[in-house]
């Protein structure tokens, strides 16, 4: 064959750079038809520019171009090279306006997406921010039932919780169901929704077509009944609300009532109120519980504030210094109010009672307890009754009128005569007093245990009435049970022997300064622990007869 002259070879090129030219100015035109096109010139004799960074768009626009050109200069083998070279500059033309068009639609379509994926995430804060303020417990799945519908237009939102082993219906927006549906726990349904560390919502009908989706792939029996079970409700998505690890319940979304489909922010959407929802019913359940025991605290701080000016009040009126007797008193209360108190009335002749309670229950009750014990006990010994035993079978029937069903008072009651030195006494189930003799052999403990029963114990035999003689030097320590009881820090109790070998070391302390050493040992022993019971102790010293005569 006959070459062709050189000069057409150019003339073909020719021909193709101005169809490139052509194709590029109607591409041009058709992309700046609609927008303003602004340049700007700026000159500057000394103006340093910043480098500008590499992006992924030129370097993938040039590769794409690089490929195509590769691509074309392949094909075109056979081809002289002015040909060769025409088709490359118009394939890398071609291709760098076609990639180029097409990363600005991409770039578009992800704008709009990011865009309204921003605009429902802002929703959704706004939505979880209501949630949030939410501390009524039985309110919170109602008002996501109404935030999931309001936003996302559903024309029904059903929330099944759990209850036994299955899933039931306990709040729905704007009503329950036509047809009553109870998911099993261990449905197919709720393995899906719980099958992931982190719970996703679930589509279970296909949009386009209005058939059930296969949202499961186990027993096709059993799936096939639950999504009629999901048909009866309408449902078209499921969004479970996790707790921790477990299905603290679902909400079932039905269809919307635009006719479109859920898209993913859309169900991004409900599952962020999922979420909320869960955690806002942990917050008011933890603060209601909080409420709960804060009123209980301050209850209990009121009663035992209104104990602690009962008790003030309960101070003896009289002086403590009593005839033939070097006296002390002391109580350590700690935290807890308690329920005991003494009290000593001076008597004709030289005569000195006093006692000693204890009262189980509630700080404010048992402060109300003593104020009544206190006057029964007065008034009946101030009236001149001779007999201990006659005084406390007198306010046990006083009590029983208005102590029913409330738990027994333990009680000393003793009268000491300073002409006779006798010590008449009834211990009424109180922790029995200990008295403390000196003589040639030693010191010597006896234990005042005569009496009975705590007052306001069913059927309780008669109270006895006990004696003793004391001598000058003797030692009577009256102590509530609770500084035997006192519990050091490993909870071993101090025990009799302590108190004892304290009340023997103060031969030659005053009645106070005992008092004060014995409870301060006491205090030690537990570390000065706040929280233990109450302690009360009262010391009774018997003077010389000297002594005795002046007071």
């Amino acid at each position: 064959m006959r070459a062709e002259p050189e000069y057409l070879q150019w003339l073909i090129l020719l021909i193709w750079l101005a169809v490139l030219f052509i194709f590029a100015s109607g591409m041009a035109a058709a992309f700046f038809s609609s927008r303003t096109l602004r340049i700007d010139l700026s000159i500057s004799w000394f103006q340093h520019r910043q480098p500008h960074r590499p992006t992924l768009r030129p370097l993938l626009l040039t590769v794409l171009v690089a490929i195509a050109v590769a691509l074309l200069l392949t094909i075109s083998a056979g081809e002289t090279l002015p040909m060769r070279l025409a088709l490359a500059l118009v394939g890398a033309g071609v291709s760098y306006i076609t990639f180029d068009w097409g990363w600005n639609q991409a770039a578009a379509w992800v704008l709009r997406r990011s865009a309204r994926s921003r605009d429902w995430s802002l929703l959704a804060r706004s939505a979880c921010a209501e949630l949030q303020s939410l501390f009524d417990t039985p309110a919170i799945i109602p008002r996501a039932c109404a935030l999931i519908s309001g936003h996302l237009g559903c024309a029904h939102v059903y929330f099944y919780s759990p209850s036994g082993d299955s899933y039931t219906l306990s709040a729905s927006v704007p009503g329950p169901p036509e047809h009553p549906v109870e998911i099993p726990a261990s449905s197919l349904l709720c393995q899906r929704l719980s099958a992931t560390r982190t719970f996703h919502a679930l589509t279970v009908l296909n949009h386009a077509t209005g058939r059930p989706l296969r949202w499961s792939q186990g027993d096709a029996g059993f799936l096939a009944a639950e999504q009629n079970q999901l048909a009866l409700l309408e449902s078209s998505v499921v969004v479970p609300m996790q707790q921790d690890l477990a299905l603290g319940g679902f909400f079932v979304l039905g269809p919307r009532n635009s006719g479109e489909p859920f898209h993913p922010h859309h169900l991004r959407f409900a599952e962020a109120i999922g979420r909320q929802a869960a955690i806002s019913l942990a917050t008011a359940t933890f603060a209601a519980s909080a409420f709960e025991r804060a009123m209980e605290s301050a209850h209990e701080q009121a009663s035992r504030r209104t104990a602690r000016v009962t008790r003030a009040h309960l101070a003896p009126p009289e002086r403590t210094t009593l005839p033939g007797l070097d006296f002390g008193a002391e109580y350590w209360l700690g935290n807890i109010p308690g329920g005991a108190f003494y009290d000593v009335l001076a008597l004709p002749n030289r005569a000195t009672a006093v006692f000693i309670a204890e009262i189980p229950g509630p700080p404010e009750e048992s402060a109300v307890r003593l104020v009544q014990l206190q006057a029964l006990l007065r008034s009946r010994t101030l009236a001149g009754e001779e007999s201990l035993a006659g005084v406390l079978e007198s306010t046990r029937q006083a009590l029983a009128l208005s102590a029913a069903n409330r738990e027994p008072v333990a009680l000393f009651c003793a009268r000491y005569a300073a002409d006779s030195r006798k010590l008449s006494y009834v211990n009424a189930g109180h922790y029995p007093p200990l008295l403390l003799r000196w003589g040639p052999e030693g010191s010597q403990i006896t234990r005042l245990a005569t009496g009975g029963l705590p007052l306001g114990t069913p059927d309780a035999p008669p109270l006895e009435e006990g004696a003793v003689d004391l001598v000058a030097g003797d030692i009577l320590a009256i102590s509530s049970s609770g500084i035997p009881a006192a519990l050091s820090p490993d909870q071993t109790p101090w025990g009799e022997g302590a108190l004892v070998q304290a009340l023997l070391g103060g031969e030659a302390q005053t009645a106070r300064e005992l008092v004060s050493s014995t409870l301060s040992a006491a205090l030690d022993y537990t570390n000065r622990d706040p929280s233990q019971p109450p302690r009360l102790l009262i010391v009774l010293r018997t003077l010389p007869a000297a002594s005795s005569r002046e007071g």
